[in-house]
């Protein structure tokens, strides 16, 4: 067990000592302004990191979306992103197409695209404004939800850190803050 645990372990060290601050400086601003709605997706497998993440920003702040799994139009996923907007994507290999549809369409409506992707680097990236890249020891598709699931963990716990007091707090945070833990 240790030995099939150890790439997953080293890949999330790996990802939360090396990603520099200002990247995560800019994720945690963009989903903390409370002006900005958040959208957010994943692929077939991502997505359910993807829903994480939208439910412990549901806690914690009005105006979170989980963008629909299959719209009935092919605009349907993004006519209602605007500026000042952010897309928090994650999409890992295997790449969807679909993907780098949404973050194209996102940011021609001028959305702010935050995009979680493994070392091989998502399509996603050409478009995104702040990319959260990852740590994969294992190349099995799956393995970078451990490192993401650790790294958005992280991002959530730092939202209270004091660095980010000057940030918006909703009613709905207020209230998360009353709810205990995360």
């Amino acid at each position: 067990m240790a030995r099939a645990a150890a790439p997953l372990a080293e890949s999330t060290r790996e990802t939360l000592t090396s990603l520099p601050f200002t990247k995560l400086e800019a994720a945690v601003r963009l989903r903390c302004r409370t002006k900005h709605r958040v959208f957010l997706d994943g692929g077939r497998f991502t997505g359910v990191a993807a829903r994480h993440l939208a439910l412990r920003l549901m806690r914690l702040r009005d105006e979170v979306h989980m963008l629909p799994g299959h719209p009935v139009h092919p605009n349907a996923l993004t006519r209602d992103l605007r500026r000042p907007d952010v897309l928090v994507l994650i999409d890992h290999r295997p790449y969807e197409e679909r993907m780098a549809r949404i973050a194209q369409e996102a940011k021609t409506a001028g959305a702010r695209i935050v995009l979680f992707t493994g070392p091989w680097f998502s399509p996603v990236m050409a478009v995104a404004d702040v990319v959260l890249a990852v740590a994969v020891r294992f190349p099995m598709p799956g393995t970078g939800l451990a490192p993401t699931s650790a790294l958005i963990k992280t991002l959530l716990v730092w939202q209270f850190w004091p660095i980010q007091a000057r940030f918006e707090v909703s009613q709905g945070e207020q209230g998360a803050l009353h709810q205990g833990p995360l």
